[in-house]
């Protein structure tokens, strides 16, 4: 029988009668209808007990509804009196007033206590923090007595970051506050510098009063609030808090009838009482109302638990983890896991079936059966990534060969757990235990920046046979990107189906989301071979990628040969534009440009400098130099700020954000037109239908003379005559009114030069005698010039270290000595020249034979018959070499013969030879241009002819007669 009593507080509370069991609101309970519960026959008399706290008692069948009435009349009569009621009235104001003198007596104790201590900076932002008027004082301390209540844990969250930090206190649901006490235990000299209240992200100004007590175990504060209204967050500033150990809040809000509230614990009963469905209604119209609340999610994770719903269970663990609690969350997460990691035994059997049947060459010695990657989208800017790697050992060297497995995850990238079992050819199943694995630092980490932390996990593999299986797993949870102006993010997911480095058998990528979910996909590279296949389950989309039995191509000594040759499948969030991602970074890195000054140092390289061309080349040589290239200790914090172009030269490192905030100051100040662009250094490509901050890398462009020159003062290489020449040809985006994508130019051959010049006299011990001169242009010179640096601070002498770089130009040199003309610290050329023995000869009967032979380290000459030669090639940079021999007179008389190579002229290269013969001299001239960086599908079948003329060109077989 159900039964519905209205209390005269009129709070409405609900029981069910037939069952031993009720649920309750505001943690009001009625234990006396538990007592009459146990009755079917239900009867009023049960009431007697608690018939003075009731009005009305309404039954669901009408003849019992009469016969309580008649009860309620009957009980009437028993009620108390009036002089009853007023002694109580007069107890209770008693009470409350003791109450208060009390408050106010410990208030003026911690006064006491902590005015010896009390600096004269503090006394001031305690004067300047108490400005309430003296009768809204007045009306708060009658709220917090008589309109308060203290919050419950579930309806905040407090998170912190020091020493010098800002204490955050967060409301899920917008609330009422009206005072706020902080106890910093350990707390010797902390002080408040600033309280920060926020409603939907704008401030609420107004005047609030905020006290500071000394305590004998740290530090209380006091805080009234501006005004008692609506607020979500309330963010506090302290300092000199390096010495706090730990923190607790308090907070007393109005006692505001918030659905929310009632909501929650009206769940929280339910759940109690084993009523698991009527629980998760409650959950579910709770969690439209705070979908962000960590200790909620926690809650329903386990009510999920009970309910045998462990794939909802694992995503509530992780909104509580990456909402603050994660320490319990992804504790939670990790014991889901510990049973169901790995894949059903069965399928791994048909997947090795499968590749039995695979008619694959015998070089392949490891196979990928699976390479299986699923991505659970919407949880709260963050996203799972749950991967599963099977590998096939086919040769008993390549089982060898094996002795770990790693997988890399970077910044942004937690690792949640991993896995690895290994199935043998003999069925034998073997789990590694977690002391064979381990994480650190990946080899490609840039340790010189802080906001990109390339990690590599690494599983120690035992001794393996021919025919293993190698099962991987590890989950990740993944940043999504931030959030625009609109709402939305600018997340960017680009994953691989196949594995690189052998061939798939199966490579799968599944993407799991809500159904309203915002994300556009695309296929890269080879689309018609990636098969597409949407879904829908529970109440969610999914969207998955397949590929099968796919070779890899790579070996063609390209650093984003992958994102260029094999399939790739990204995402990204639908509905963003290029003119909107383009103003959301430009924003971020040169907000308040104009209130910043060009610091001295820089303002005076502009004075001297006359021209602006000039003034803009000295601008770049210092920054490139003299500020080291680093995030660490750099001025990060000025981003945004006035003065952080000062704070970047007085910190003297700088990554590629600062310095080209710099040289974009230097052109301003110069008058001439510059832009911010963005590039992607780890994929080198971009998704141009998926608007999203694809990129890791920013440099800056100027217009001179009409044309754009990208300046990359960020990379040790770059010159300021020459684009970048590792990013020549890739695509940028320019941070401009429209976003515009565009593609760097790369350089014509004339700005990368190579002339070298020997002059010979005559032959001595066996070897030619002359002198040289090598010059240098463009990016080729900066090259040279670093090395023959670094060689000069390893080698014993000067002579030894010069001669150490010269043989990577002219093979087999002994240098006797030289003199450098120029270098690239404030120019674009290096030069050398010096006297030099060259070529080594062998006698051949009356002849003296031999080779001389040059050199361009940025040529693949030595290993290009290694590469894969079907997709793509590649030419490091455009180039001339020009090669000038000068024989003497007494040289020319006794010369023999010489070999000359073919000339030949195409769209990639020319090579051309020509001898000039004079009465006292032969002079015999090479050249070589390179005039494309990237050789296409369709001319790659000219890489041989093209790569042996090249060859032929760069070495001359002479023959003298012996004297």
């Amino acid at each position: 029988m159900r039964a519905i009593i209205v209390q005269r507080k009129k709070s409405l509370f609900s029981a069910n009668l037939t069952q031993n069991r009720y649920c309750f609101y505001r943690k009001i309970a009625f234990p006396h209808l538990k007592q009459a519960a146990v009755d079917t026959n239900f009867s009023p008399a049960c009431l007697d007990n608690i018939a003075g706290e009731i009005d009305i008692i309404v039954f669901m069948d009408p003849a019992i509804s009469e016969t309580v009435r008649l009860h309620q009349n009957i009980q009437s009569k028993n009620r108390v009196d009036m002089e009853t009621v007023y002694s109580l009235l007069f107890v209770t104001a008693i009470i409350i007033v003791i109450r208060a003198m009390i408050a106010v007596q410990n208030e003026i104790n911690d006064r006491r206590l902590m005015k010896e201590d009390v600096d004269i900076e503090r006394q001031k932002k305690e004067k300047e923090q108490s400005r309430i008027p003296f009768f809204r004082l007045i009306y708060y301390k009658f709220l917090e007595y008589f309109r308060t209540r203290v919050i419950d844990d579930f309806e905040s969250i407090v998170d912190c970051d020091g020493p010098d930090y800002e204490m955050e206190l967060k409301f899920h649901v917008h609330r009422r506050p009206v005072k706020i006490v902080i106890y910093l235990s350990g707390a010797t000299e902390a002080i408040l510098d600033n309280i920060v209240f926020l409603h939907k992200g704008e401030e609420i100004t107004g005047k609030y009063r905020s006290r500071t007590f000394a305590r004998r175990d740290g530090i209380k504060v006091v805080t009234y609030v501006p005004k008692v209204t609506l607020m979500d967050k309330i963010i506090f500033r302290f300092e000199k808090t390096a010495d706090v150990r730990r923190i607790a809040v308090q907070t007393r809000l109005m006692k505001d009838k918030f659905e929310d509230y009632e909501l929650y614990h009206s769940a929280l009963g339910y759940f109690r009482t084993a009523q698991y469905a009527a629980a998760l209604e409650d959950f579910l119209r709770y969690m439209k109302l705070a979908p962000h609340n960590p200790d909620f999610h926690l809650v329903l994770c386990q009510l999920y638990m009970v309910m045998e719903n462990l794939k909802k269970a694992e995503q509530h663990a992780l909104l509580a983890a990456v909402n603050g609690r994660d320490e319990i969350g992804l504790g939670y997460y990790r014991s889901f896991q510990r049973d169901r990691l790995f894949m059903e035994t069965k399928e791994i059997e048909r997947l090795n079936r499968e590749a039995d049947q695979w008619d694959l060459d015998y070089q392949y010695g490891t196979m990928t059966l699976l390479k299986r990657q699923e991505i659970t989208h919407g949880l709260d800017g963050w996203y799972l990534l749950k991967s599963t790697l099977v590998l096939k050992l086919r040769r008993s060297l390549a089982a060898r060969m094996r002795r770990n497995i790693q997988f890399e995850f970077s910044s942004g990238k937690y690792l949640l757990t991993t896995g690895l079992r290994i199935i043998g050819a003999d069925g034998h199943i073997f789990e590694l235990p977690r002391e064979r694995f381990t994480s650190g630092d990946s080899p490609g980490k840039n340790i010189y920046i802080t906001t990109r932390d390339n990690k590599v996990g690494t599983w120690i593999l035992p001794n393996l046979s021919s025919g293993d299986i190698i099962e991987l797993q590890f989950h990740l949870l993944c940043d999504e990107g931030r959030s625009t102006v609109d709402g939305r993010t600018d997340g960017f997911i680009i994953l691989s189906p196949a594995d690189y480095s052998c061939p798939t058998l199966s490579g799968i990528i599944e993407h799991r989301l809500p159904p309203d979910w915002p994300i556009e996909f695309n296929i890269g590279n080879q689309p018609d071979i990636v098969r597409r296949h949407e879904d829908s389950a529970d109440g969610q989309r999914s969207v998955s990628f397949r590929i099968e039995k796919y070779i890899p191509v790579n070996n063609v000594d390209f650093a984003f040969e992958n994102s260029f040759l094999n399939p790739i499948v990204s995402c990204g969030t639908a509905g963003n534009t290029w003119e909107g991602i383009a103003r959301e970074i430009y924003n971020h890195y040169t907000d308040n440009y104009e209130k910043d000054e060009l610091p001295p140092v820089l303002a005076e390289i502009i004075e001297k400098s006359g021209t602006p061309r000039r003034a803009l080349r000295k601008a770049f040589y210092w920054v490139r130099d003299k500020l080291k290239y680093a995030s660490i200790g750099s001025a990060l914090g000025y981003i945004g700020k006035p003065g952080r172009a000062g704070a970047i030269v007085e910190s003297g490192v700088g990554d590629c954000k600062d310095k080209s905030y710099l040289l974009f100051l230097v052109s301003k100040k110069l008058g001439l037109e510059a832009e911010f662009v963005t590039i992607s250094t780890e994929n080198g490509i971009i998704v141009e239908n998926l608007p999203a901050d694809q990129f890791d890398h920013i440099l800056l462009r100027v217009n001179l003379d009409g044309h754009w020159h990208y300046l990359d003062a960020a990379s040790a290489y770059a010159v300021f005559d020459s684009n970048p020449g590792y990013l020549q040809g890739l695509k940028i985006l320019a941070l401009n009114d429209e976003g515009t994508i565009e593609t760097i130019d790369i350089d014509p051959p004339e700005k990368n030069v190579l002339i070298f010049t020997e002059t010979f006299e005559n032959i001595k011990a066996d070897r030619l005698q002359g002198t040289f001169h090598l010059l240098a242009a463009g990016n080729g010179a900066r090259l040279l010039d670093e090395n023959w640096k670094w060689q000069s601070l390893q080698a014993r002498d000067h002579l030894q270290s010069a001669q150490l770089v010269l043989r990577s130009f002219l093979p087999n040199i002994l240098l006797k000595s030289y003199d450098r003309l120029s270098q690239t610290t404030n120019s674009d050329t290096f030069e050398v020249l010096g006297v030099h023995n060259r070529c080594q000869f062998s006698p051949l009967g009356e002849r003296n034979i031999g080779i001389i032979e040059w050199n361009d380290p940025n040529l693949p000459l030595d290993y290009w018959q290694t590469l894969q030669l079907d997709r793509l090639f590649l030419f490091h940079q455009t180039t001339h070499i020009n090669i000038n021999l000068i024989f003497s007179q007494e040289l020319k008389n006794r010369m023999l013969d010489y070999s000359v190579p073919v000339s030949m002229g195409n769209d990639i290269c020319d090579i051309t030879c020509k001898t000039n013969i004079s009465n006292d001299s032969l002079t015999v001239s090479r050249n070589i241009v390179i005039k494309k960086k990237f050789v296409g599908q369709d001319e790659i079948h000219l890489i041989p002819e093209i790569m042996t003329g090249m060859d032929k060109a760069l070495q001359m077989a002479l023959s003298f007669r012996r004297d």
